[in-house]
């Protein structure tokens, strides 16, 4: 049954080695349902074709999911739409729906990892050859089938996702070859953190209720170092791996000691230990750090009616403060700690003393682009993957590091795509009259870019 398999950041091997009853539980499923077995008791005939999933998944073990989650921030997690459970590993079956495969390869799947709930998310596709003949030569007869996601995400490559997933196609036609084809997709390099250019390498455990709260202040650290000592070539990047939150200083051609001892001093002001005026004389720097707090207090308590459900008691908003600026307090101190985290892992917030704004108005122009165009994969998914390229780039001020990153290759293949007036992508931006003034602009962002870092420009979009 299972013929074909995509697999990213080796997914499918790692299935095979640690998960091996699991992946013949799967087979199972598969082979049940494909084939027509599977049967709902008390049905009146009308039964889709989730239920049908899920049923042959349950009779074999895998939960449903009834079970509710919810981010940090409060919100729920679509986690069922990642399909029925066991052991760390999820199962979806596809559906023939034109965005399915960016909102389950681009949110739920990566809510699913980064909130815990999976180690691997899994969509079981069919191969075209298991469509009616009819259907196959209708214009959307090859969505939900194998061979169109593959298609969809070769172009992708390489793929801007930080967690492996497995896409399986299943055949209900007898092969000849028992072997299965496995197509390894290709992750996007991300630049590496230089270990002899980190000065300050702290990791920090919020509670979920003073998680936003905590990495505005973190990033706001930033802002103080470039503000109180501009002279200081350095790069702030709060990252999250894991269950772990970090924030990771390097110098650059910065001074470390200095370095260190800006920490101390933000360390010092916002646990309170110290006012702000005895580390600096710029009236406006003080402002800021009072309004950072004020900001603080107001995210906390934003999320008074969810702590209160969650955790079943409120605090006055005076006690939350002092309680989040405790936290970072003792976070920051020159000790180092490392404090699991039970936050959103695998999120990236990188904040540089110097931010790459044309970077950040093409991931602007994309944002745009996404919820002017149709939502067909087509269409939809090279903008996603495109726009999680270019945040690896928002803080590097490096013409070279940009110039040879897949983000700019993947940029430049973007660009083609919405300027040759055939294809899907410039086909869907003309028939918006907003679509194509976006599309002018983003144009000329990358014009921008590929002049300051060494690349071919291209002629302005018409």
């Amino acid at each position: 049954m299972i013929q074909n398999v995509l697999s990213f950041m080796g997914s499918w091997e790692m299935l095979q080695n640690k998960f091996p009853e699991e992946l013949e539980s799967l087979r199972i499923a598969i082979e049940q349902y494909a084939s027509g077995k599977v049967v709902l008791p008390d049905s009146d005939g009308r039964v889709s074709t989730r239920e049908l999933w899920e049923k042959a998944l349950y009779d074999d073990g895998w939960n449903v999911m009834e079970q509710t989650f919810f981010t940090p921030s409060g919100r729920k997690l679509p986690v069922r739409s990642i399909g029925p459970q066991k052991n760390g590993l999820s199962a979806q079956i596809a559906f023939n729906n034109p965005d399915f495969l960016a909102r389950w390869l681009f949110t739920y799947s990566t809510l699913a990892v980064r909130n815990g709930v999976v180690e691997i998310p899994i969509l079981v596709v069919p191969m075209i050859d298991s469509h009616p003949e009819m259907e196959r030569n209708r214009p959307y007869g090859r969505m939900g089938t194998f061979e169109y996601y593959h298609e969809q995400l070769e172009m992708l490559s390489p793929i801007s996702l930080t967690h492996p997933f497995l896409i399986i196609g299943y055949s209900v036609h007898a092969t000849l070859i028992d072997d299965v084809g496995i197509f390894e997709l290709e992750p996007e390099d991300r630049p590496a953190i230089s270990e002899a250019n980190v000065v300050i390498n702290k990791s920090i455990e919020f509670p979920p209720e003073y998680h936003q709260a905590g990495l505005g202040i973190l990033n706001f650290f930033s802002t103080y170092l470039n503000e109180n000592y501009p002279q200081q070539d350095a790069t702030v990047k709060i990252e999250q791996h894991g269950l772990k939150v970090r924030m990771v200083v390097e110098s650059g051609d910065g001074n470390p000691e200095i370095i260190e001892k800006a920490l101390h001093e933000y360390e010092q002001i916002m646990s309170g230990a110290e006012n702000a005026t005895k580390f600096t004389q710029n009236d406006k720097l003080v402002l800021e750090l009072r309004n950072e707090v004020r900001a603080a207090k107001f995210r906390i308590e934003s999320q008074q009616d969810i702590i209160a459900l969650q955790n079943h008691k409120i605090k006055t908003s005076e006690s939350r403060i002092d309680t989040l600026l405790e936290i970072v307090g003792e976070g920051l101190k020159k000790e180092p700690q490392n404090i699991n985290v039970q936050v959103n892992p695998c999120i990236q917030n990188n904040m540089s003393v110097t931010i790459n704004s044309d970077i950040s108005s093409s991931m602007g122009c994309l944002e745009e682009l996404t919820d002017l165009l149709p939502k067909d994969d087509e269409v939809c998914l090279p903008i996603i993957d495109l726009s999680k390229s270019l945040q690896t780039l928002e803080s590097e001020q490096n013409p070279e590091v940009v110039r040879t990153s897949s983000a700019m290759t993947k940029f430049s293949r973007f660009i083609d795509r919405i300027s040759d007036r055939n294809g899907a992508v410039r086909k869907a931006i003309d028939a918006t009259q907003q679509g194509f003034e976006v599309a002018q602009d983003l144009v000329n962002k990358y014009n921008k870019i590929a002049s300051w870092c060494g690349l071919p420009v291209v002629p302005t979009f018409k």
